[in-house]
């Protein structure tokens, strides 16, 4: 297996999301020499993190049937093995992302890194309703689907509720310079602690964020527009089909509701349709 300078297999850029990359820099995942990562490696990983054993369970399992070893491929026989190279067209890589770690030619797009932080209301660090905003300029920039709007919600949710840190007010943020650590360097921010982020701090970052994104100044004027061209809304927030959606993976739901279903994963992790 060729390596870097830097020690690193040259498919690493192929990774598009930012926690995986800093967990396989890390050193917290081993990935073999076909991009072979086990599954319970990778839920311990995330627990390591502060993910609950839960979510760190669906994440995992929800990653194995988007990007699955061939069986050929596997190292044993009898351990599930996710391909850490082949995420792109996974949920993780859809219209309407941020497009920071989108192109594997590079280790990251500076300008898109830029235009996230440049969002930031005061200047240091970004809050849900700056995050909000991004999913909003992402989506409406580039274009994406229903799916596509809670998908990026979730994305940007989780690493608040991972890397953000609390305000006088105990109120989460994320720290730019956090943010910078995690996309552009791959590594975990300086004095990070391990929290403890569960199912229901998922949902609840979530629907605030879809909560912030419709209803600021700028979310009612593009609830206006869509309305004023017949364009179908991107998100209902009232609906309990909204918030489903905008769950990611499949299948994180209450524990008093039905058990995650197979069929649940394989429809949020269906390839996206192939840009032009």
């Amino acid at each position: 297996m060729k390596v870097t300078s830097n020690g690193l297999d040259p498919r690493f850029h192929e990774i598009p999301c930012p926690v995986l990359r800093t967990l396989v820099k890390e050193q917290a995942i081993s990935v073999g020499p076909e991009g072979q990562v086990d599954l319970a490696q990778l839920q311990k990983a995330l627990r390591g993190i502060g993910v609950s054993d839960l979510v760190s369970k669906i994440l995992a399992h929800g990653g194995s049937d988007a990007s699955p070893v061939r069986p050929e491929l596997l190292r044993d026989s009898g351990r599930k093995e996710l391909d850490i190279y082949r995420l792109r067209g996974s949920s993780l890589d859809h219209l309407g992302d941020t497009r920071i770690l989108r192109d594997p030619s590079v280790p990251f797009s500076q300008e898109r890194l830029d235009a996230l932080l440049s969002l930031s209301t005061d200047g240091k660090t970004l809050t849900t309703k700056d995050l909000a905003l991004a999913n909003k300029l992402n989506v409406g920039t580039e274009g994406g689907s229903f799916r596509a709007v809670g998908i990026g919600l979730a994305e940007l949710g989780a690493l608040l509720l991972v890397f953000g840190r609390r305000n006088q007010d105990g109120v989460k943020a994320l720290q730019k310079d956090d943010i910078v650590a995690l996309y552009r360097d791959s590594k975990l921010p300086d004095g990070f602690e391990a929290g403890n982020v569960g199912l229901m701090d998922v949902v609840g970052t979530i629907a605030k964020m879809a909560f912030q994104r419709t209803f600021s100044v700028g979310g009612r004027a593009m609830a206006g527009l869509e309305a004023a061209t017949g364009k179908p809304r991107m998100l209902n927030e009232s609906g309990v089909e909204g918030l489903k959606r905008g769950l990611c993976p499949a299948g994180m739901r209450p524990d008093v509701s039905a058990a995650v279903s197979a069929r649940d994963i394989e429809e949020l992790h269906q390839p996206v349709q192939t840009r032009s």
